[in-house]
């Protein structure tokens, strides 16, 4: 099945798309617009590789599943 070239739009506003197995998403949310200071990688039991993102204060603003 082909990955989707268009931005699909979000409830919360938010667009995204998956681009090479990767769902990249862009927010115009103030909320979102914290940097990325640290990554947390684990494997589910299934395998799957999950990836958060942490800003300064530790709080979760991205995650993907590989």
């Amino acid at each position: 099945m082909p990955e989707s070239t268009n931005w699909e739009q979000q409830p919360d506003g938010a667009r995204s798309r998956k681009i090479n197995g990767i769902r990249v998403t862009v927010s115009s949310s103030p909320r979102s617009r914290h940097a990325i200071a640290h990554l947390m990688a684990h494997r589910e039991s299934g395998g799957a590789l999950v990836v958060t993102g942490l800003d300064d204060a530790c709080r979760a603003v991205y995650q993907t599943v590989l």
